[in-house]
């Protein structure tokens, strides 16, 4: 079927000429805002998002996200499944941390491009799957994890033309698998395995550290 189309008012690829200005404007990243969640619940299931991310005082931290502009954070439960999240000002999907802030991100058979930034940012207290999911293009790390105990789980996603084509880990980690992404590596920050906890790497997997990391 058709997908939902979330995008610009200049985007006359979709819909028409909706500002009645001919070929005079094009649509660009920061179009528009956000899809804000205060204590709810996104589910995007063959949907096009694209052109949000605005860059300013005013801005929110992702073109899906529960952080506002003064860094206000809220619970939120998203589930993205064939989707595609494209040409953003800002992360595809950014959620950020706050005392007594939780929820989680489901992101499946998805496409993540051209975004400003990380092509996904979650932190602290937010459990996460990724699966069967394409990163490209973006500016930064296709995703950035501080996990601090959050659960994360990653599978059969691959990445290509992203400025560093990682995945980034850092903080504590709970019982953790990781498997092999494609051409995506792992590389590793600040990481604690606390006493009683397992991190296992499966054959394949590839992880690089800098000057900076170190895993204890």
């Amino acid at each position: 079927g058709n997908p939902v189309v979330f995008t610009s008012y200049k985007d006359d690829s979709v819909g028409g000429d909706t500002n009645a200005d001919g070929i005079a404007s094009l649509p660009a990243k920061g179009d528009w805002n956000a899809i804000y969640v205060t204590n709810g619940i996104v589910n995007l299931d063959y949907a096009i998002l694209r052109y949000a991310g605005v860059v300013g005082s005013n801005a929110y931290m992702g073109a899906i996200t529960q952080t506002s502009c003064c860094w206000t954070n809220y619970n939120a439960t998203i589930s993205i499944n064939h989707s595609t999240l494209s040409d953003n000002g800002k992360p595809a999907v950014y959620l950020g941390y706050g005392t007594g802030i939780s929820g989680t991100l489901s992101l499946l058979n998805s496409t993540i491009q051209n975004n400003t930034g990380n092509g996904i940012q979650v932190n602290q207290g937010f459990a996460v799957t990724i699966e069967n999911s394409t990163f490209s293009g973006n500016t930064n790390y296709a995703g950035y994890f501080p996990l601090y105990g959050n659960n994360l789980s990653l599978s059969g996603n691959q990445g290509s033309g992203n400025l560093h084509n990682a995945i980034y880990l850092d903080g504590t980690v709970n019982d953790i698998t990781l498997a092999p992404q494609g051409s995506l590596v792992y590389q590793f920050g600040y990481i604690t395995i606390p006493a009683g906890k397992t991190m296992t790497l499966q054959p394949g997997a590839i992880v690089k550290l800098d000057s900076g990391a170190l895993l204890s």
